[in-house]
């Protein structure tokens, strides 16, 4: 999770102080005078996300509300009043406002200083030492490039002019120089413009590109975001414009009084493709917008190949999936057809599934397979409750699922036991569950470091729900993760689950307790089905079965090594190396018996890697030992989210 830290840069092996979290983010971050201003995200009656401008005071004070704030800039006014310039994104337009720090009510002190319409878009502002000029980024005619404004008159002054994405302009104590970041050459290097002059400097050659400089008070260096093969570091060099490399053939457009020549351009349309009139939304808009393979292949022969659709209109009010896979020797088809809506509140979903499966029957003394068609229909409602701290949902649906038995063989063998044939079901019921989170992590985590997450869902079938048995199922979940202070990512982690079920035979539901299933990892790779769940490690799958079950993992994990090598344009690179050690505890039962705790031990190695350029994954190596009845010696090798 992101963060506003402190560095000292006279010791700059000191680990950084962490400030605050920030929630919804720092966005743009602005120090004055002992004080630290930065915009983040908010939410606003639980449906918007607005940009805020924060304090960082006791926490982060929220001092706008719905402002749609991006970058900021503080100052002081011609009355010495505490000043905030930032840029507010005006729907498809962005324009650039201020408003006195302090006020009660910060909407009715706002100034426009650029009126939404002058520019496609505005970044960066800063305001230049010594003057009523602020410095900003601004995207005009196709290109970006340093602008200045007059906080009092609105006046504008262009002070770069070419086709290159000129950022993140920072001025120096004297007000002589404005340093930004631009690819002149391809690569985003630091360059400084003399403002007397109109005279551009190339300042650094970063062969991955030099970022977000800050000139220090005292003008005497320079400290910038360089991107490495390890991504981004802090780096800094001392400011001495005599070793700076003078570009020769870029003036600013205007060297003779940079500041001062130019008169406020009008403003200008803003760019469009469309020629023809505008027309109202429809929901007709909904079309398909995406069509991918679907594939499955297993040693056994069982090979699937199909398509999926998925689709939605221009406002993301509608989507739509659609899926079809077939068995490429039997011809067994799969489909799925899925809708979702979001234009209310709750969002609300319908699925409609069928596969074949298989079910077994006795005939003439020998087990035999039998096909079933099976399909299920689900309805829901869901409702998210965002918040900058913990977040909330609740939903309710409603699931029917009906087996038809296909074609069963007929006995031929007079002394034999009676048939047993499989029957058709149908269950259906109703499900409601609730969830919250209030989880964080960091750039360089392993897993999560801090907080707790947890849910309870409450399901029941009944006849009267189109059931043909009743059960009611109660399950839940609870995890809590604690940061190790002994070093960073190093975290205890306590996940527990568990749920019961009681009702009628073949209608509750059954779980199963135990280690790993047997995974193919080479069609595990292939099919993109890395194997996920929660297990009690150190006995066999399924060794415990149970209509109830609790299992508790409790793990401390830690980084040993990030790799981090290669470009990630190949299609295996790693990541990070890191480890755990672990002890599970758990237990299945019935209404009439129970099989006791059990608990197991071990470690294992876990390695980050991005696949084929599309999807991230974990290589786990581990052993576990299970010390009750049934537990035994395991080694394990997996592919894993």
């Amino acid at each position: 999770m992101s963060g506003l830290f402190q560095l000292d840069i006279e010791r700059p092996n000191k680990k950084p102080q962490r400030l605050v979290d920030c929630d919804g983010g720092c966005h743009s971050v602005a120090a004055y005078r002992g004080r630290i201003f930065s915009t983040s995200t908010s939410w606003n009656r639980l449906v918007y996300q607005y940009g805020e401008i924060f304090e960082l005071k006791d926490g982060l004070k929220k001092l706008t509300s719905r402002s749609r704030a991006r970058d900021l800039a503080v100052f002081d006014d011609k009355f010495n009043a505490t000043t905030i310039a930032y840029v507010r994104a005006d729907y498809d337009q962005a324009s650039l406002v201020s408003f006195a720090v302090g006020e009660d009510k910060p909407s009715e002190s706002e100034k426009v200083i650029i009126q939404p319409g002058l520019f496609s878009d505005l970044g960066d502002p800063v305001v230049l030492p010594g003057s009523e000029h602020l410095v900003f980024t601004g995207a005009k005619d196709g290109q970006w490039d340093l602008w200045s404004v007059n906080l009092e008159t609105g006046q504008l002054q262009q002070l770069t002019n070419d086709k290159f994405l000129d950022r993140d302009p920072v001025p120096t104590p004297d007000g002589r120089f404005i340093v930004f970041s631009s690819d002149h050459e391809g690569v985003f290097d630091l360059f400084a413009l003399e403002l007397a002059t109109g005279q551009l400097f190339r300042i650094t050659r970063e062969p991955g590109g030099a970022f977000w400089p800050a000139v220090s008070p005292a003008g005497t260096s320079i400290v910038y975001s360089a991107y490495g093969p390890k991504g981004y570091d802090l780096a800094m060099l001392p400011l001495e414009p005599q070793n700076w490399i003078a570009i020769d053939d870029t003036k600013a457009p205007h060297a003779d009084s940079p500041l001062e020549s130019a008169q406020t351009p009008p403003p200008f349309p803003m760019e469009t493709d469309f020629d023809g009139d505008a027309t109202p939304y429809r929901a007709t808009s909904l079309k398909p917008r995406s069509i991918i393979p679907r594939w499955a292949f297993s040693s056994g022969g069982n090979n699937r190949l199909g398509f999926e659709f998925t689709g939605s209109d221009v406002l993301d009010r509608h989507y739509f999936l659609a899926a079809f896979d077939a068995d490429l020797t039997r011809i067994t088809p799969y489909g799925a057809l899925q809708y979702k809506y979001f234009g209310l509140f709750p969002n609300l979903s319908l699925d409609v599934v069928t596969w074949n499966g298989t079910d077994r029957a006795i005939i003439d003394d020998q087990i035999k397979e039998v096909d079933a068609r099976n399909w299920m229909i689900n309805a829901g409602a869901s409702l998210p409750i965002p918040g900058r701290v913990v977040s909330f949902r609740v939903s309710l649906g409603y699931s029917i699922r009906w087996k038809m038995i296909g074609e069963i063989p007929k006995a031929h063998e007079p002394a034999s036991t009676t048939p047993s044939r499989p029957e058709s079901r149908r269950l259906a019921g109703l499900t409601a569950s609730a969830s919250f989170s209030w989880l964080r992590s960091w750039a360089k985590s392993v897993s999560t470091e801090r907080g707790l997450s947890g849910g309870i869902s409450v399901g029941g079938r009944h006849k009267w729900l189109g059931s043909d048995g009743k059960s009611l199922t109660i399950t839940g979940t609870l995890d809590g993760y604690v940061p190790m202070p002994w070093g960073h990512g190093h975290v205890l982690a306590l996940l527990t689950s568990g749920a019961t079920s009681i009702g009628d035979i073949g209608t509750i539901e059954v779980y199963g307790q135990g280690g790993f299933p047997v995974q193919d990892m080479v069609m595990a790779i292939i099919n993109n089905q890395p194997l996920s769940g929660r297990y009690l490690r150190g006995y066999g799958h399924n060794a415990f079965v149970g209509n109830s079950y609790f299992l508790g993992n409790l793990e401390y994990r830690f980084p040993i090594f990030p790799i981090f090598r290669s470009l990630g344009t190949i299609p295996l690179s790693a990541r990070y190396l890191h480890g755990a050690v672990f002890a599970d505890l758990g237990r299945t039962w019935t209404n009439d018996s129970s099989s006791g705790f059990n608990w197991g031990i071990g470690a294992e190695l876990s390695l980050g890697i991005n696949l084929f350029l599309a999807r991230d994954a974990t290589l786990k190596i581990g052993y576990a030992h299970g010390f009750a009845d049934k537990g035994k010696d395991t080694f394990y090798f997996l592919f894993s989210p």
